[in-house]
């Protein structure tokens, strides 16, 4: 799917989330609750050099959640996708994944600041791309001196190589809000339109189930189309 939208009952732990908020891309990786396995949390970025633990419900807010994908290398949707979406990379298992960004909550609790750039603005494709016992070799193997293995190297190079035009990045955003402008139903202002009337205004499935007429045009709305928009 073009979009990567997915409900949050369809996250588990290991997933990297991701959204758009004012054109700039907010990450996060789900990962269980300590006291309620079956629950989600978010490790996602706190400021600048530390990470922290949100509800599933606090990292979406009101905007739409979705989920990046890995292994797209064969994927021709891979080759327009913006950057930090979609990856050519195999993911690691998902135990390790959350292994990985727990890690990093820990680790900056205990010691603020001690990430580098490069590990900030790709945590999450770190974490699910690097092997746990390198991942946890490096940040507890020298406490007092850690250095870059040469994945998080291969890493940065890999995404100064692939990254594009400032501009270009900031158009795509734009473009991507709109088209969710279109996709949100106008009634509540949360849901995805996919509902329509015989009278051809549409709506998302929760407000079309309270609706009697189009609030539109006020025709009778007893009888409604599923649409499907994938």
């Amino acid at each position: 799917m073009l979009f990567h939208y997915i409900p949050p009952s369809d996250v588990r732990p290991g997933d990297h989330l991701y959204q758009w908020q004012n054109f700039r891309l907010l990450q996060g990786i789900a990962v269980p609750s300590n006291n309620n396995p079956t629950e989600i949390h978010v490790v996602m970025l706190n400021g600048l050099n530390s990470f922290h633990l949100v509800t599933l419900k606090e990292f979406t807010g009101r905007k739409f959640l979705r989920r990046a994908l890995y292994n797209q290398s064969d994927s021709y949707l891979h080759t327009i996708k913006l950057r930090g979406t979609s990856f050519s990379e195999r993911a690691r298992p998902a135990e390790e994944i959350v292994q990985n960004a727990l890690l990093l909550v820990d680790k900056t609790n205990r010691n603020p600041g001690c990430l580098h750039e490069i590990i900030i603005q790709n945590f999450a494709q770190l974490c699910c791309t690097i092997e746990h016992k390198q991942w946890r070799d490096k940040w507890l193997g020298d406490e007092q001196n850690p250095s870059l293995p040469n994945n998080f190297e291969q890493a940065s190079i890999l995404t100064s190589a692939v990254a594009i035009n400032e501009q270009r990045v900031k158009e795509l955003e734009q473009m991507i809000e709109k088209l969710e402008d279109k996709q949100c139903c106008q009634i509540c202002m949360d849901g995805l339109i996919n509902v329509a009337f015989l009278c051809g205004h549409v709506a998302c499935f929760e407000c079309a189930q309270k609706l009697k007429t189009c609030p539109s045009c006020r025709i009778d709305t007893r009888e409604k189309i599923k649409l499907f928009l994938s």
